[in-house]
């Protein structure tokens, strides 16, 4: 009872009563009294349940005396969506599948956060078996009239027990990272898409970290709904929002908080550098050709007048053997790809007549060898190639822009990994190994003679230059991706840094609120729309008081954005132009006297003296003796081949840029 006659301030205290049906009620008896001593006495009423039923509040008023008495009394209504709390509410936990709703006490609490695992936490009255609870499965529905929500799925992560207290306290967490764990590296690409490189993360990523290195390249969350199950929600917000909440549906006193992205934490020019390593291959071919260049009479014959009446007939030349040629190749730096080579004459006669006497000399030339077995040769051409293996290190600047940031904020710059990658290639094997070289493409020519058919080249061979960028697991194709992702992240993270702006509220319990949706605050001073990336729900067992807090995150306002979204392109593949390395060089006929003539030679050459009579003297030379001053065939041959320019040896360091523009998108928000 109050006794207005003083201003007495003292709490009411109802007390429940059953009633035959089992329903109970709540009565709150209340007295005023108005004595003399006033004219005027004021009541103001506040109610708040903590349980629910049925309320009565019946009121009884005396005035002895005239005066005035109000007792103002306010009431609010809530929308449907909102579990006011003129709603009973209870919870229902099974944890393994057993009930454990009755042992609920204190408060539970269920937190989501975009991108992160769903937490629950609540209390129970022990004692329990503590030890069997830990990596139980975990259901918490919300139980009102109507039905049940489903609040959070998942296991229980820790269970503790304050001893004195017997309470168990339950942090639960939902199965996020542990569907995150066990799935292969396909599903993952399914569900998250993005990007992902090895050349920019840890080839032995497992697959969770996997999975959080794909999720680095999108601007979106992946997280698990209340039952479970896996989605991927873009961070920007929905056209039409999910839910709206205006001034009737705040709690309290409670006003929205708003946070203002930080300028210094914000980036609208994001680098990198990535660079990608591999083997230009070069193969050089060289053509070198000697013929003998003379007749065969001007082979053999070698004239000298002698006392001025005689000639000596001796052998000029020597037919070369073609290892002179191999093993000319051989001192080089080149390799002998392919060898033509043109046969000795076969067996005649070569008439010398002799001006001065009746008797004409006769030759007879008799080879002893056919074109499969002859060591020696009146011609050779030779194909020589050379291999280069030489070092090609691409560096690409990578940039990520958003113009329409910079055109309002100024130019916030920020830097992300970049990446390497290398084809592995052993150059020291493949320049050795010439096996290959036949695979070149040879333009050929007829060159018959001696009886035998051969093919040769005789516009020389072009240069092979293979860059080698389709290595296994380093193919340009795997370097565009590097460079893709790279541009991914920096994409990822300059979004990130325009979604700082949060505005927070808390309203009665709104279960259906989720992270994948986008919510809308329309209160007097303050419109915004955005996703919600975080809320918490809060049930108090005791007090009866279940709430809400949201979040929602907005785009930094840009305004309305001049540049279009577009995807993310590969780059372009350098263009390299291939220069020509074909040369050819001729071998110089004999032509400087070096050497004696042997006796391998010698036997090729008859001597017939045959007389316009018709005698015939037929002599075969054993001997034939040498004057000082005959000219005798080299047995030598050097073959000169060109030199390979530095540019095409050494390391060589290409730079390349890569470019892509953002859209930053727009979540309005207004002020009055």
């Amino acid at each position: 009872m109050l006794n207005s006659g003083g201003l007495l301030i003292a709490p009411l205290n109802g007390y429940p009563e059953s009633n035959a049906g089992g329903s109970t009620k709540v009565v709150l008896p209340l007295a005023v009294f108005v004595g003399s001593a006033h004219g005027r006495s004021s009541l103001p009423l506040s109610i708040q349940l903590h349980r629910y039923g049925r309320l009565t509040l019946p009121i009884h008023i005396t005035v002895p005396q005239s005066g005035k008495l109000t007792l103002p009394i306010a009431l609010q209504v809530l929308p449907p969506e909102a579990l006011a709390e003129t709603q009973a509410w209870s919870l229902r936990l099974l944890i393994g599948g057993i009930d454990f709703s009755a042992h609920l006490i204190g408060q539970c609490r269920v937190e989501m956060e975009e991108g992160t695992q769903r937490v629950m936490q609540c209390q129970l009255e022990g004692p329990q078996d503590i030890a069997s609870l830990s990596g139980q499965s975990v259901v918490l529905d919300l139980l009102k009239t109507g039905g049940s929500i489903r609040l959070f799925s998942g296991s229980v992560e820790l269970p503790e027990l304050a001893i004195s207290q017997q309470v168990i306290t339950l942090s639960c967490v939902d199965n996020r990272r542990k569907l995150l764990a066990n799935a292969d590296r396909a599903t993952l690409a399914e569900w998250l898409g993005g990007y992902w490189s090895p050349a920019v993360f840890s080839s032995e990523a497992n697959s969770l970290q996997y999975a959080e290195d794909r999720l680095s390249t999108v601007a979106a969350s992946f997280d698990l709904d209340v039952y479970g199950q896996p989605r991927l929600t873009n961070w920007q917000s929905a056209v039409t929002p999910h839910f709206t909440v205006d001034e009737s549906l705040i709690w309290g006193d409670v006003e929205p908080v708003i946070e203002f992205s930080r300028r210094a934490e914000m980036k609208n020019s994001v680098t990198a550098a990535f660079q990608y390593r591999y083997q230009r291959l070069r193969t050089y071919r060289h053509e070198v050709s000697w013929d003998m260049g003379i007749s065969l009479r001007d082979f053999l014959v070698y004239e000298k007048r002698i006392a001025g009446t005689q000639y000596a007939l001796q052998p000029k030349w020597l037919t070369p053997t073609r290892e002179l040629f191999t093993s000319a190749v051989d001192s080089t730096s080149w390799h002998l790809s392919a060898a033509f080579w043109r046969s000795q004459p076969p067996s005649q006669i070569i008439s010398v007549p002799i001006d001065w006497t009746v008797w004409d000399y006769s030759l007879a030339w008799v080879n002893h060898y056919t074109a499969a077995d002859d060591p020696n040769c009146w011609g050779a051409r030779l194909v020589l190639n050379h291999k280069v293996a030489q070092t090609v290190t691409e560096t690409w600047a990578i940039s990520v822009e958003a113009t329409d940031s910079i055109n309002k904020f100024g130019k916030l710059e920020g830097e992300v990994s970049g990446g390497n990658l290398e084809a592995a290639f052993d150059s020291s094997t493949w320049e050795s190994d010439f096996s290959d070289t036949t695979s070149i493409p040879i333009s050929y020519t007829d060159w018959s003679e001696g009886g035998i058919r051969v093919q040769m080249n005789s516009q020389g061979l072009p240069a092979s230059l293979i860059d080698q960028t389709e290595i296994t697991d380093a193919t340009r194709q795997d370097a565009n991706l590097a460079i893709q992702t790279i541009a991914a992240i920096a994409k990822a993270s300059m979004l990130s840094t325009h979604r700082q702006t949060h505005v927070t509220w808390k309203t009665a319990c709104m279960p259906f609120v989720d992270v994948d949706q986008t919510g809308q605050l329309d209160i007097r001073h303050l419109q915004g729309k955005g996703k919600v990336s975080r809320l918490v729900h809060l049930f108090d067992i005791e007090t009866g008081e279940a709430s809400t807090e949201t979040r929602i995150s907005l785009f930094a306002d840009i305004a309305v954005g001049t540049i279009e979204e577009e995807a993310l392109a590969a780059p372009e593949v350098p263009v390299v132009t291939v220069v020509q390395k074909a040369t050819a060089a001729t071998i110089a006929t004999a032509a400087e006297p070096e050497s004696s003539v042997t006796n391998q030679q010698k036997e090729l050459i008859e001597h017939i003296w045959r007389s316009k009579g018709g005698v015939v003297i037929s002599l075969k030379v054993k001997e034939i003796p040498i004057l000082d001053d005959q000219p005798r065939y080299t047995n030598t041959v050097a073959v000169n081949t060109p030199a390979i320019d530095a540019a095409d040896t050494d390391p060589l360091d290409l730079s390349f840029s890569y470019e892509h523009l953002v859209a930053i998108p727009f979540d309005p928000v207004t002020f009055n």
